[in-house]
């Protein structure tokens, strides 16, 4: 938490004991401690930051960002190996290095805290988020295009859509109850990399072939890492595409409470899909 002045450009954070608590979350195996957002001082904040005639730079002012990328897995392991699920978290300015863990626990700790203290977070999910409804009844049961051979409707792509839709609605509503949503949820690909609007922005991550590594901390280190590369042109970077598609992060996203309005049901993400494996310093989360 002594770090979290680094990533509070946007507002004022103030670590707390007493008083309006934003977060109920403590690092595990440490004490908790809480953060407190004052944007009282909005505009006038920021100009006090700069000389008095100068205009804010929009590129001066983007939102201290981090990218996330879960492989998605089981959360249950035996005692003698680790869970399946895996997560990385990347700085884009220090994209060589990140910290990542198979504990999700710690994972809404990272996040919490980075929203907490005015960061943008791009949360990626390896495992089919959006789905294709065809028109005609020939078409059920096809690839999306752009999966090759690794069609959301085979038995291991069904498996792991299911599985995200329940990883990221339990994930979006215990990130919503630990920092109240003070940030907009999107799927569009215009909104990342962020300006001054802190936006949490969801993606698909797609790694296969040769991107897939021999772990799943792995995977998740070359989804993350591509995204990186990729950022300030998702719109191009998109693999996928699917006919009148349903959001399986819409859905989470509703029924955690991030979203309200149910047209975010219909809205697609972008999918990163590595053409090869990137190799990231990874600490220990």
């Amino acid at each position: 938490m002594a770090r979290a002045s680094r990533c509070g450009l946007q507002s004022l954070i103030t670590i707390v004991r007493s008083g309006r608590l934003t977060t109920r979350w403590s690092r595990p195996g440490q004490p908790g401690v809480w953060l407190r957002r004052d944007t009282s001082l909005g505009l006038a904040g920021r100009l006090i930051s700069r000389p008095l005639g100068i205009a804010e730079d929009p590129i001066a002012v983007m939102t201290t960002r981090f990218v996330y990328a879960c492989d998605v897995g089981s959360t249950r392991h035996r005692k003698d190996a680790p869970p399946k699920f895996a997560w990385v978290r990347v700085d884009p300015q220090d994209s060589l290095n990140a910290v990542g863990s198979h504990d999700i626990d710690a994972l809404v700790w990272h996040a919490t805290r980075d929203i907490n203290t005015g960061s943008s977070i791009a949360f990626g999910f390896e495992a089919p988020l959006f789905i294709p409804i065809p028109y005609e009844s020939a078409r059920l049961s096809t690839a999306r295009q752009g999966e090759g051979n690794r069609s959301f409707a085979a038995p291991a792509g069904s498996t792991v859509a299911l599985l995200a839709l329940h990883q990221c609605a339990w994930i979006l509503a215990e990130l919503g109850e630990a920092t109240q949503r003070p940030c907009r949820l999107t799927l569009r690909a215009q909104d990342w990399p962020p300006s001054q609007d802190q936006v949490l922005f969801c993606w698909e991550a797609f790694v296969s072939g040769p991107a897939h590594g021999d772990t799943d901390l792995a995977d998740a280190a070359t989804a993350a890492a591509e995204f990186c590369v990729n950022e300030k042109s998702l719109d191009r970077a998109n693999a996928v595409i699917a006919e009148r598609p349903m959001s399986l992060i819409g859905a989470a996203a509703l029924w955690s409470g991030w979203i309200s309005d149910p047209a975010i049901i219909h809205q697609p993400t972008i999918v990163i899909k590595p053409s090869l494996q990137r190799h990231l310093r990874i600490g220990d989360a």
